[in-house]
């Protein structure tokens, strides 16, 4: 399985809590999005029970973690062309991290665009390719 520094992270922040993940139940990694999520409502149940620790748990799982990848995710939710009905999804959410971000006084994250949309980016701009013409090398005179 892929070990990433993100899901490594989640780990770390998982371990902390008194949560532990079923595997049997769960299929979801530890840094996926709908994992993180279900994290976070538990953590925020638990804090509104009186358990302070959940909370500050939360805020440094939405910091950490969830704060860097929202704004990726929503602009490409939006911006997809077949998401007709998850562009309102997109607004919602759009409209719940920035809530979240105000309520937790945490900045939006300044991560720059990933590579892989640079790549895709950069390969849907190019030149469409063309076939070389093959020479004999024995043909060429000096």
């Amino acid at each position: 399985r892929d070990d990433g520094k993100k899901r490594c992270e989640a780990v770390a922040l998982l371990l902390r809590s008194a949560f532990r993940k079923n595997e049997f139940m769960c299929r979801d990694s530890e840094d996926s999005i709908v994992f993180l999520c279900r994290f976070m409502n538990a953590l925020i149940q638990d804090g509104v029970g009186g358990d302070e620790s959940s909370l500050e748990l939360a805020k440094e799982v939405f910091v950490q973690i969830l704060n860097d990848v929202f704004d990726d995710f929503d602009a490409l939710l939006f911006a997809h062309e077949n998401a007709v009905f998850y562009k309102n999804t997109a607004i919602v959410l759009n409209a719940f991290i920035e809530f979240e971000r105000f309520y937790l006084s945490v900045a939006p994250s300044l991560k720059s665009a990933s590579s892989e949309r640079v790549s895709m980016t950069i390969k849907k701009d190019r030149k469409p390719i063309t076939q070389k013409i093959r020479r004999n090398p024995d043909e060429i005179v000096l």
